[in-house]
């Protein structure tokens, strides 16, 4: 069954007017209405959407709190949500602690525990329940492998990002959400140029994520401010901008401050 967006009207069974009071205005996914009229399906549609049964697994990570409830929106449209899980590094789990209705599950600061986590819960949970339609929010693409084996099991899937996703996730998926989210392109530039002013001061020596973060907190910057869950994901999805190492973060390549401005404000020019 294909899934998409598509409002149609059931018609009042007495007068068969779309207007009349008794009327019903529904939203489902995907089924032409004149087979519904004939086939007097409507009643069952309705309770297929009430027992389809949904799980979301969300990569706390990568996702930040703030996203939760357009996910879940969006989740809500395909049925009933039984299970919201998310998985994070112990380090980033202070603004999910707060956000109500969720199940936590904080992994120790090791590389990829969270993501290998989230992997084996999924795939537990479509063996061992008959949970049809699993909701991914992340913008990783190693959850690609995940989707496809869910789609092997015979499970819908939904990958949900507020980010950049890759190509290989997107098309894992039955389907592809993008959320709208961030700072506008004004307010993103604003931002770079405090972090370049940040790591300008020392721009070829790497500074610990959490003096930067400090940094940025003193400019009034913090991560609720990111389009992501936490300053590293922020900082590594700007590659061509800033370089991640074992100490920290530096502005790629040799450039001070200014000089990686400039190189902003005339891109044509290269490197100074």
């Amino acid at each position: 069954m294909q899934r998409g967006m598509s409002a149609f009207v059931v018609t009042c069974v007495n007068c068969r007017g779309a207007g009349c009071i008794n009327a019903v205005k529904l939203s489902w996914l995907g089924h032409d209405l004149a087979a519904m009229r004939r086939d007097g399906d409507c009643m069952n549609m309705l309770n297929q959407i009430h027992s389809t049964r949904v799980a979301v697994f969300v990569d706390g990570d990568n996702v930040p709190p703030k996203l939760i409830d357009p996910v879940l929106e969006r989740a809500k449209h395909l049925g009933r949500v039984d299970a919201v899980r998310v998985y994070a590094d112990e380090c980033h789990v202070d603004g999910w602690c707060k956000t109500p209705g969720i199940t936590l599950a904080p992994m120790a600061s090791s590389k990829n525990a969270s993501d290998i986590a989230l992997c084996l819960d999924a795939l537990e949970l479509a063996l061992s329940s008959d949970i049809a339609t699993f909701v991914i929010a992340s913008a990783d693409q190693g959850f690609a492998h995940l989707a496809q084996r869910l789609r092997t099991h015979g499970k819908w899937v939904l990958g949900v990002s507020g980010g950049k996703p890759s190509d290989f996730f997107q098309n894992s998926c039955s389907e592809f959400h993008r959320l709208p989210m961030g700072p506008n392109e004004a307010a993103l530039d604003a931002l770079h140029s405090k972090i370049a002013g940040v790591l300008g001061q020392t721009p070829t020596k790497p500074i610990s994520l959490a003096n930067f973060g400090h940094e940025m907190y003193q400019l009034g910057v913090t991560t609720s401010d990111l389009p992501n869950a936490n300053w590293r994901s922020f900082l590594a999805g700007h590659a061509d901008r800033y370089t991640l190492c074992p100490l920290g973060v530096r502005l790629s390549g040799d450039l001070t401050g200014q000089q990686w401005l400039n190189r902003r404000a005339n891109p044509g020019t290269g490197r100074q």
